[in-house]
């Protein structure tokens, strides 16, 4: 599983996540975030296409979602008899049964 950065909710300034060349053009990823409560963040995501400086196309998006602790999400796995462990990485978890 996947518990997405920021662990703890915090805001996040404007930051490209991703940049890619096809061709003649350009995709970027621009996200943001806020916290909204205690486990919870409200994300707006960007994509770009670009051909030079120029703009092609420009979607938003917006979704909250949750930010829980991994003590948290191993407390609520263990009531299903799951342990949780972490991954070589910076956010990626396995649950496992013992």
């Amino acid at each position: 599983m996947d518990l997405r950065l920021p662990l703890r909710p915090q805001r996040v300034v404007p930051r490209e996540r991703s940049v890619a060349m096809l061709g003649g053009l350009e995709y970027r990823e621009i996200a943001e975030a806020w916290p909204c409560g205690t486990e919870g963040m409200r994300w707006r995501v960007s994509y770009l296409c670009l051909e030079g400086e120029r703009i092609l196309t420009e979607d938003t998006v917006e979704f909250d979602m949750r930010h829980p602790v991994p003590r948290v999400v191993a407390a609520e796995a263990s009531r299903v008899g799951l342990t949780l462990r972490p991954l070589p990485g910076r956010s990626h978890w396995m649950l496992e049964r013992p």
